[in-house]
């Protein structure tokens, strides 16, 4: 089998997931990749430059980044570089019928108060302003009916994700680039947005209500 090439030491979950199924996976800066014979893919942390990215390319290379912005920008520039997104650590989130339902929500808020106050006088809610383990999360997400999130950043969250492999809704607000979310997660099967206070407390209290919904 041919191998994966990693242009970085950061790990976006990438290794850990191809490492698990056996695939073959070398971690190299761009000068110390081998011949185009011994690769199937180049995963680039962003030091690649336009340039080597279209040689690349034009050895029929599969080119990733995770970086949602550079790949938006190569887009742009009609580049074909593809976007992988943050990967579950499918060892630890899962979800557990069997876990015991203590909280209507769990909330990462990031810094929300107006958002904060509203859930926190309306639901039995468990709002996450530490910084917790894997294992801690997971238990905290088996243990509540929704995830509610409200990020700053113009990102997928991997906690969406992390809550979708528990089993949990998720509630989540709009990205500035929405169209990253749209490439992605579903709206009404994957994920329910959200616009704004108002609109989070209407929509958690209609799926707490509802959950067959």
């Amino acid at each position: 089998m041919k191998d994966f090439i990693f242009v970085s030491e950061v790990d976006d979950g990438i290794k850990r997931h191809f490492v698990r199924r056996n695939f073959g996976l070398q971690i190299k800066t761009y000068n110390e990749i081998p011949s185009c014979e011994y690769i199937s893919a180049v995963f680039d942390d962003g030091s690649l430059d336009t340039k080597t990215i279209l040689s690349l390319l034009n050895k029929n290379f599969r080119v990733y980044t995770c970086n949602f912005q550079r790949y938006q920008k190569l887009s742009i520039e009609d580049i074909p570089i593809a976007f992988l997104p943050h990967w579950v650590d499918e060892e630890v989130f899962y979800r557990n019928e069997k876990k015991e339902i203590l909280f209507d929500c769990f909330c990462s808020l990031n810094g929300n108060l107006e958002l904060k106050k509203a859930i926190e006088e309306n639901f039995n809610v468990y709002l996450n302003e530490n910084k917790l383990t894997k294992e801690e999360k997971c238990s905290l997400l088996q243990s509540s009916r929704i995830y509610c999130h409200f990020g700053e950043k113009d990102e997928i969250a991997k906690e969406l994700l992390e809550a979708g492999a528990c089993g949990k809704l998720v509630l989540c607000n709009k990205i500035p680039s929405y169209q990253m979310m749209d490439m992605f997660l579903e709206e009404g099967v994957q994920v329910i947005v959200y616009n704004g206070v108002e609109d989070c407390i209407r929509k958690m209290s209609l799926y707490l209500k509802d959950e067959q919904g």
